[in-house]
């Protein structure tokens, strides 16, 4: 029972944050819950309406939904304007926060890691265990990322302003390790996050 309703739960939200980020209307029903009678018509969503599908708790999360939620969240975030938007943005934003006490680094694969970090580098937000590990565990998932992963790690953590500068160093040597497998957009991305840090590697 408990898995079937994360299931619904995720697979809720994921529609809810496609159709937001799409910016058009679904002829799709999603999956029933307690709150879908109460929900607009897809064309007519907003970010608050998604409030009603994250629980902060976490318990119905998993890995891969919580990554998924955080990334179609932050390329949504490129649609706000006003102020109220931006509140409801941030509404969500501490949801998804919260909901990541009950994860670590190491439950994420690179991809979701590197797709979380761009994304809460995007969205400014900073919080949690799962950020406070960043600096013990990252430096030894980094060999596991392949060069785009390293690319929107290097982004997310130069908008999030909160990389460490031993963190920095660990993430410029992978650098200089991969460079050759960097594609023109990710050499053109970590040269600008580096710059936007003011970093530079001496080793």
């Amino acid at each position: 029972m408990g898995r079937r309703f994360e299931v619904r739960r995720c697979v809720a939200t994921r529609r809810l944050l496609c159709t937001h980020s799409s910016g058009t209307g679904s002829s799709t029903t999603a999956p029933a819950s307690r709150t879908s009678r109460h929900r607009p018509p897809p064309g007519n969503l907003r970010v608050a309406d998604i409030l009603d599908s994250v629980n902060p708790a976490g318990r119905e999360w998993r890995p891969q939904s919580l990554a998924l939620a955080w990334h179609r969240l932050a390329r949504h975030s490129r649609r706000t304007s006003t102020k109220d938007e931006r509140h409801e943005l941030t509404a969500v934003a501490q949801r998804l926060g919260v909901a990541h006490e009950a994860f670590g680094v190491d439950d994420f694969t690179p991809r979701q890691l590197a797709d979380i970090i761009w994304a809460c580098g995007k969205l400014r937000v900073w919080r949690g265990k799962l950020f406070a590990d960043l600096d013990a565990h990252l430096p030894g998932a980094l060999q596991r990322f392949n060069a785009h992963d390293l690319a929107s790690t290097v982004y997310g953590l130069a908008l999030s302003g909160k990389a460490t500068a031993s963190l920095m160093y660990t993430v410029c040597g992978q650098l200089q390790l991969m460079i050759s497998e960097f594609k023109g957009q990710e050499i053109a991305n970590s040269l600008y996050a580096l710059a936007l840090l003011r970093f530079r590697n001496e080793e």
